[in-house]
């Protein structure tokens, strides 16, 4: 099993494209109402939408449900933006969720997002 960790190079072994949606930023706090899970790709994930009607896949952990309709007030702060990048493209890690299956990577050119660890490959130290 791979050890990741922040500040260390890796290399995507597929193209990773972010999806063409805003994404979705919550705060400690916030209040969210959550759909389903998607409980076959990324079974970590659950669907939640802000009070703005802007929606993304969020770790369900995050979350501490108010009701049983859906309600549910934010306990970690998040963000779904997903990095863009081709195969063979290194970036660096700078946070990691190996439970959810994502690395939070930074790109040269400065930009940042989650990518799958599906998606990477660890480089071997110089």
């Amino acid at each position: 099993m791979a050890e990741w960790s922040a500040g260390q190079r890796v290399r995507l072994v597929q193209d990773h494209r972010a999806p063409d949606r805003p994404a979705l930023r919550v705060k400690v706090g916030d209040v969210v109402t959550l759909g389903k899970n998607d409980d076959r790709t990324w079974p970590a994930f659950i669907w939640a939408v802000d009070a703005a009607g802007v929606g993304g896949w969020v770790p369900e952990r995050y979350f501490r449900r108010l009701d049983e309709a859906g309600a549910a007030e934010v306990v970690h702060d998040y963000d779904t933006t997903e990095l863009s990048a081709d195969e063979g493209s290194v970036v660096e890690v700078v946070d990691v969720d190996v439970d959810s299956g994502w690395l939070w990577c930074r790109a040269d050119d400065g930009a940042v997002g989650w990518v799958p660890i599906l998606a990477l490959e660890q480089l071997e130290p110089r």
